[in-house]
């Protein structure tokens, strides 16, 4: 009878080992602020929000695509606001090995009125969002997605400020 139960606890700490080895080993992609672009029209650039992807995990993250869209927003966000999702399909399908990163590009899609600019910049009622999913395989099989939205600003040296808006910043 012991010999069974011995056996058993055998078994249950091989299957807690992988587990644990599996949650430290695995991908963790998550997304850090990265840079952004602000409206020059005479040099025809829009708005574009630059999220960082990063792999902060042990193993490669394979099959990796995102979606993801810019756009000027009330700043701050209406506590009801829902975001638009991405009309275009997943982009990607690569990987991302441990301690590598990627860059996500959102740009709005129309110019605004230019005596608008500067306001949006610092943030003054509106500001720049990036905003999207990434979904990614583990290097054990399993399936991970993160939500991210970021609010970039920027500081009057033009160095970007990003904050994150916890409402759509969610991941397995």
């Amino acid at each position: 009878m012991n010999s069974m139960r011995a056996a058993q606890h055998a078994s249950e700490s091989v299957i807690a080992l992988k587990e644990r080895t599996a949650q430290q080993m695995r991908a963790y992609l998550s997304i850090d602020v990265g840079s952004a672009i602000f409206q020059e029209r005479g040099k025809n650039l829009r708005f574009e929000g630059k999220a960082l992807l990063r792999n902060a995990g042990h193993t490669p993250a394979y099959r990796v695509s995102h979606t993801c869209r810019a756009g000027i927003l009330p700043m701050p966000l209406p506590e009801n606001f829902d975001f638009p999702q991405s009309t275009q399909p997943a982009r990607g399908g690569g990987m991302i090995g441990p301690g590598q990163t990627r860059i996500l590009s959102a740009m709005i899609e129309e110019f605004v009125p230019d005596d608008e600019v500067d306001a949006i910049k610092a943030g003054t009622g509106r500001a720049l969002y990036i905003w999207g999913r990434v979904t990614y395989e583990d290097a054990f099989g399993e399936l991970w997605y993160t939500h991210f939205c970021q609010a970039l600003t920027w500081q009057p040296n033009n160095a970007v400020m990003g904050y994150f808006i916890d409402r759509h910043d969610e991941a397995n």
